[in-house]
């Protein structure tokens, strides 16, 4: 075990998210399988700052409403920074409008 890390903080993580997805779902389920304790909390500030000292792993899935949590990642900066807590950002691969279409020509 790490110097200084509280034995019941070793195999938490702290999923924020902003509603559930298949994808949100999918993330927590990996999670639970590698053996961790998944905590999930909104994407807010004050979400995140409840339960910031029960993990050391914060994992973020940014989704379309990434462009309005310019404060919680101003935040989530700092607390890991501060607090030595690893951030890991996860977001779908964005499609763009031509991709998967099939040509036309004959």
């Amino acid at each position: 075990m790490p110097v200084g890390k509280a034995p019941d903080m070793e195999k938490k993580a702290i999923l924020i998210r902003n509603g559930a997805s298949f994808m949100v779902n999918a993330v927590q389920k990996n999670l639970e399988s590698a053996g961790y304790e998944v905590l999930p909390v909104n994407a807010s500030v004050a979400a995140v700052n409840e339960k910031r000292a029960e993990a050391e792993i914060l994992v973020f899935y940014l989704g379309e409403f990434v462009s309005k949590a310019s404060d919680l990642l101003v935040y989530l900066t700092d607390l890991c920074a501060e607090e030595e807590k690893l951030l890991v950002l996860l977001a779908r691969r964005r499609r763009s409008r031509s991709w998967g279409r099939r040509s036309r020509t004959r």
